[in-house]
């Protein structure tokens, strides 16, 4: 049985359609819809749609959710849509990429290959409904960089907001030598940004926090 149901969608409901019909989703379950904002009154039609259908299935056991997403910021999107797939991190998922716009596609990818999910099934439909293919599981092959220690990830998470090398000692109640060495580690890893004294993350770094 599948705990959610993570589809990109557009204004043509036939990719999630189909895929409600062919996922068990459990008892409780989740259907994600992902989508541009701002949201096109088409978008709006196929969401009811989507919804009625999803009742009339699963007699209100399976919660549909809708998160719209600014696909012309990709590290924003893909920040904002690994935030979501982490929630599933150990569940069965099945995410279909086949509905919506291309940069909305790309980004969920590229947030389902940082997000680290355990157990998605990642399905692809065909154009004219010449079927459907399931990607490989790409992630499982990726790893955190060995120099991304846990120390590190802490500096990104507190770099959400920008800061001095003295405020991230302060923050994390260590040395300036120790600070200076993990930013220019995540510097070195294009993580981060300096501009005089102030310390910001760069653009991949937004990704991972």
């Amino acid at each position: 049985m599948v705990k959610a149901l993570i589809c990109t969608l557009g204004f043509d409901t036939d990719p999630v359609v189909r895929r409600i019909v062919g996922s068990r989703l459990e008892e409780g379950g989740i259907l994600l819809l992902l989508t541009a904002e701002p949201l096109r009154p088409e978008t709006e039609s196929a969401i009811n749609d989507i919804k009625g259908l999803v009742d009339k299935a699963y007699l209100g056991s399976v919660k549909v959710e809708v998160k719209a997403i600014n696909p012309r910021n990709f590290h924003e999107a893909v920040s904002t849509i690994r935030k979501e797939l982490e929630r599933f991190k150990h569940d069965e998922v099945v995410l279909n990429l086949s509905g919506g716009m291309r940069a909305l596609v790309l980004s969920a990818y590229t947030a389902y290959l940082i997000a680290g999910l355990k157990k998605a099934k990642l399905i692809v439909d065909l154009e004219a409904r010449q079927g459907t293919v399931e990607l490989p599981p790409i992630a499982s092959l990726l790893t955190t960089p060995p120099q991304l220690t846990e120390e590190k990830l802490k500096i990104l998470t507190l770099l959400q907001q920008p800061k001095t090398p003295h405020e991230l000692s302060e923050a994390l109640d260590k040395d300036l030598t120790t600070i200076y060495r993990h930013l220019r580690d995540l510097e070195d890893l294009k993580l981060i940004e300096r501009e005089d004294r102030i310390v910001k993350l760069s653009n991949l770094g937004k990704m991972l926090v």
